[in-house]
């Protein structure tokens, strides 16, 4: 990074990184945490910190983490975007899930939005919106706040009931669409799919993605593909019928053999309580749209940092809380591993850490040991 020079993107005074904390166990109570930033565009391992609250002072001179598990991810967070900073690593983009408490930590050394953005990953976005809706399904009231919140941009929701208000949900054949044009398990697996292709089709437009998350809720969702001043732009409005035409990526026909058939949604949202809670949760996600489309790589991830911690579990116990030394010793050779395919690029299909770090160590290389 440092030998790119300082105007391009990627270099050390334009930064694109990527960071994520893990846990030894998951959960709130293990005793183990391991924080790393990466290079987004190479997956280069920039920097990693760790936090144990077991180990013996006599076989290690680093302080035991004193405070929760959660708290360990923020603290380390805050420590190593420091230790960046100190050396002088200019962030332009950092792309990270939505946890707060690693965000809190970066904004601490770099605190000017305008020079340094958080990216949100598309895929926790994806997630968060398939949760979100997994909550709007099992409600046929909402509560006055959320009337208060919502009833400037979207006034019917103070008079809109829910048709299954007091009764169960009628289901046709599948049991994942109710016949009473609720939100239902369908209709959630189609919605992630569809912010997916709104993620891919914006490609660096945050725009683009703001107006499509706009028309799923408020046209596409009802069934409604064309009105006065607009259209849903991501599909087609007539469709092959005979399965014949040629169809590209994005389900268009160029020149279309037969008279076709008139799109429709799979899953209808006819109940207008439901179908205006989606309505508004495409619109928060719409307003996110500068945070998860960057106008020069696109949409975004966190999955190497991700990659990274799912080589750990080969090299350290999931189901024991080790102490202090076996962890930092178990989770760095794990990071070494998964730092592979950057050294393949970097330093050639030749080199293997183990070799460098025996060399350092002065142990004696065994034939084949890297294959082992």
């Amino acid at each position: 990074m440092k030998d790119i020079s300082s105007d391009v993107l990627g270099s050390w005074s334009r930064a694109v990184t990527t960071c994520d904390g893990c846990w030894q166990i998951r959960g709130y109570f293990s005793q183990n945490c391991t924080f790393i930033i990466k290079n987004y565009l190479t997956g280069g391992l920039l920097y990693y910190g760790h936090l144990s609250m077991r180990g013996a002072d006599k076989i290690c001179d680093e302080e035991l983490w004193q405070g929760t598990a959660k708290a360990a991810e923020g603290h380390l967070a805050q420590v190593l975007w420091s230790k960046a900073k100190d050396e002088d690593l200019k962030v332009e983009v950092n792309w990270q899930d939505a946890d707060s408490s690693s965000a809190l930590g970066f904004r601490y050394s770099f605190p000017n939005e305008l020079e340094s953005r958080v990216m949100l990953c598309g895929g926790h976005v994806g997630r968060a919106h398939g949760k979100k809706l997994q909550e709007l399904q099992s409600k046929s009231t909402v509560t006055t706040q959320f009337i208060a919140l919502h009833k400037e941009q979207f006034p019917n929701i103070q008079s809109v009931k829910c048709c299954c208000a007091g009764k169960k949900h009628r289901f046709v054949s599948k049991k994942d669409k109710p016949a009473c044009g609720c939100i239902g398990p369908g209709f959630i697996q189609s919605a992630k799919r569809n912010h997916y292709c709104a993620l891919v089709q914006a490609d660096n437009d945050p725009e683009k993605y703001r107006a499509t998350m706009l028309t799923l809720g408020k046209y596409h969702s009802r069934d409604i593909h064309s009105w006065e001043g607009g259209l849903c732009s991501f599909h087609p409005l007539v469709k092959c019928s005979c399965k014949k035409c040629d169809v590209d990526l994005n389900g268009f026909c160029p020149e279309m053999k037969c008279s076709g058939e008139a799109y429709h949604s799979a899953h209808v949202l006819k109940c207008d309580f439901h179908g205006l809670l989606y309505e508004i949760e495409c619109a928060n996600r719409a307003k996110d749209a500068e945070k998860v489309i960057d106008p020069n790589l696109g949409k975004g991830h966190s999955n190497l940092p991700e990659s990274s911690f799912s080589v750990l579990t080969k090299f350290r116990a999931k189901d024991i809380n080790l102490h202090q030394t076996h962890y930092q010793a178990s989770t760095n050779l794990g990071l070494l591993q998964s730092c592979m395919t950057w050294c393949y690029k970097v330093k050639g299909p030749e080199y293997h850490w183990i070799l460098e770090l025996y060399s350092r160590m002065g142990l004696p290389i065994i034939d084949g040991i890297q294959e082992m």
